[in-house]
C-alpha cells in the first residue's frame, strides 16, 4: 500500500489527533512524494510541521509516536524552521494541509 493511500484514509483523524494533542505546534502538511502524486508501496510520508517557540522536542517525539500508529517507522518529520532557504518555497509550494 502506498502513503499516500494510508493518508487520504485516515486524513480526518490524523487531523483530529493533531488539533487535540498538539497545541504548540501547528500546520501540519504532507511534502514530498506524497505531495506531489508520485509515491510508491517503497515510499515514505514526509510531515512537515511549524513548532511554535514554545514547543519543545518532547511534542515534536509525542507527534512522532502519533504518527507511528498510522505509518510505522515510515515517516519523517520535517520542522519548516529547519529547511534551508533555497529550498523553501518549492517544498511550502508541494505542501498539503492535513
Amino acid at each position: 500500500m502506498r502513503p499516500s493511500d494510508i493518508f487520504y484514509a485516515n486524513r480526518d483523524a490524523i487531523r483530529e489527533m493533531f488539533l487535540k494533542n498538539h497545541p504548540r505546534l501547528s500546520n501540519l502538511r504532507v511534502v514530498g512524494s506524497v505531495a506531489r502524486g508520485e509515491d510508491t508501496e517503497d515510499s515514505d510520508i514526509d510531515f512537515l510541521v511549524l513548532a511554535n517557540p514554545n514547543a519543545s522536542v518532547f511534542e515534536l517525539g509525542g507527534l512522532c509516536s502519533d504518527l507511528e500508529e498510522y505509518f510505522g517507522d515510515n515517516f519523517d518529520l520535517i520542522e519548516e524552521q529547519s529547511i534551508p532557504e533555497k529550498f523553501k518555497l518549492e517544498i511550502l509550494n508541494e505542501a498539503i494541509q492535513v
